[in-house]
């Protein structure tokens, strides 16, 4: 056995037996089992956060968090007394799990970054638009925000997700259906969907307005 896990290590990766005996001991809460998976797999998981974040051209603005959302991912499988890790039935399935793990969070990231970036020019539009014109200005750019992020919190996070990869990350249709791993048709009616939505809340504020 040890000239078998030599051999493996020596190759640059774990074999199926092995991958099942280190998953056993990480649900069993093996510390020392658990810091081994992340060094055996640690690879895995940066290569796919950063090929994520690189399709969807978030990479150079999101670079300095990699690290920290690759930490996030092996605290997520690791939680709830791994359980994530029960529900893998085929060791031999392990990156292929582990790089859609990662992907996935990695987009849950750009989601967030997005909505912090489209949040901050609204705002910095509006901060400037207070200085540059009179009262009623103001009053317009103060009311337009304040009804963006009303609406926006009232979509679902699906819609929220490709208006942002859409008008924020300036995917087009094909990008977005590779990010959400969808076809283009299905990316292309969740979007109008979506952008139907949001439009409609918009003209509903108007006409109570004019009312």
């Amino acid at each position: 056995m040890p000239r078998r896990e030599t051999k493996t290590r020596r190759n640059g990766a774990v074999g199926a037996n092995d991958v099942a005996g280190l998953i056993a001991c990480c649900v069993g809460g093996d510390d020392q089992a658990q810091a081994r998976f992340y060094s055996e797999f640690a690879g895995v998981v940066r290569c796919a956060v950063v090929r994520k974040l690189s399709a969807v051209g978030a990479y150079d603005a999101l670079r300095s968090d990699v690290d920290d959302m690759c930490n996030e991912v092996f605290a997520r499988i690791f939680a709830d007394d791994c359980r994530l890790l029960r529900r893998l039935h085929k060791p031999r399935s392990i990156q292929a799990w582990l790089m859609t793990i990662a992907q996935n969070h990695a987009v849950d990231q750009v989601r967030k970054w997005g909505v912090r970036w489209r949040t901050q020019a609204v705002a910095k539009e509006v901060h400037e638009e207070r200085y540059n014109e009179g009262p009623d200005a103001r009053a317009i750019a103060s009311e337009r925000l304040a009804l963006l992020n009303k609406h926006l919190n009232a979509l679902s996070y699906h819609e929220r997700l490709v208006l942002d990869l859409f008008f924020v990350q300036g995917l087009k249709h094909a990008e977005i259906a590779q990010v959400l791993n969808i076809n283009i048709n299905t990316a292309s009616a969740r979007l109008r969907r979506a952008k139907a939505k949001l439009r409609n809340l918009l003209e509903e504020d108007r006409h109570e307005l004019i009312c």
